[in-house]
């Protein structure tokens, strides 16, 4: 059991509600709430459509996966959806692959929330999957998640998750890793500043900034972020001295702290 969330006056326009769900205002900030039975299923969603110049790539895959019938597939029909995505990922040039696989990321999560949705005797259904669809591919879907014991998926801001909730390494040498990380980003200085940090250099490989372009990125003295940039992020990070100046960027293996971090928010 759980509480689903949506703001009224984005889909004022598109009638993607009924007005039943109305009823049930809660009266804080023109948003309506109620309860569902499968699952806990929460949702906040802003602006308006648009149309985006990829759905003509994914929109034939997207569609066909979402409008086949409810209930048991052959494992024929997986394997051939399967080895289609392969097929059109390995024929797209590079950059528009990785842009495809988000697209398709991005698509089964609101396919999945749709399904949920409509299958509720009790909830406003979503009439029109395709232009949800496209809405996430603009990037202008809030936050959503959908949890049962069984399977979680969520979006916010741009970032996906799934997970089948079977494979959770929880033994004590990962948590002991996992809240030493924590503590270190629990500190708002330290966050402001590997988020800035982050901002700065996520677009190119080999981009680094340096202590001035950061402490102006979060609006932080300089004094500041050099000693959460050279004492307490130092461990995730690279850095370089370029003309006498030390540059900074995340490894590798922490570039995806800040978006996975992102996830932790509830309210887009």
């Amino acid at each position: 059991m759980g509480e689903k969330y949506y703001d009224r006056n984005s889909y004022s326009s598109t009638n993607c509600f009924t007005e039943e769900a109305k009823g049930n205002d809660t009266g804080t900030a023109g948003k309506c709430s109620w309860r569902i039975q499968s699952g806990r299923l929460k949702m906040g969603i802003s602006s308006m459509f648009s149309r985006h110049p990829t759905f003509a790539k994914t929109g034939p895959i997207i569609s066909y996966i979402h409008r086949q019938p409810y209930g048991f597939q052959p494992e024929s029909y997986k394997e051939n959806l399967i080895s289609e995505l392969r097929n059109q990922i390995e024929t797209l040039p590079e950059g528009e692959d990785l842009q495809f696989i988000f697209h398709i990321a991005a698509a089964l999560h609101v396919i999945v929330f749709a399904k949920i949705q409509n299958a509720g005797q009790n909830n406003p259904p979503f009439r029109d999957v395709d232009e949800l669809i496209q809405h996430a591919l603009d990037g202008e879907w809030g936050y959503s998640c959908y949890d049962i014991p069984s399977f979680t998926t969520k979006m916010t801001s741009g970032c996906i998750f799934f997970s089948d909730n079977r494979h959770l390494n929880t033994k004590s040498d990962r948590l002991n890793r996992i809240a030493i990380l924590l503590k270190t980003f629990s500190d708002i200085k330290n966050l402001k500043t590997a988020a800035a940090l982050y901002q700065i250099t996520f677009q190119e490989e080999d981009l680094y900034a340096s202590i001035s372009n950061i402490s102006r990125q979060a609006e932080l003295c300089e004094e500041t972020a050099g000693e959460c940039l050279n004492l307490h992020l130092s461990p995730f990070l690279n850095k370089k001295v370029q003309n006498g100046q030390t540059l900074y960027r995340f490894t590798g293996s922490y570039m995806e702290l800040i978006p996975s971090l992102m996830m932790l928010d509830t309210v887009d």
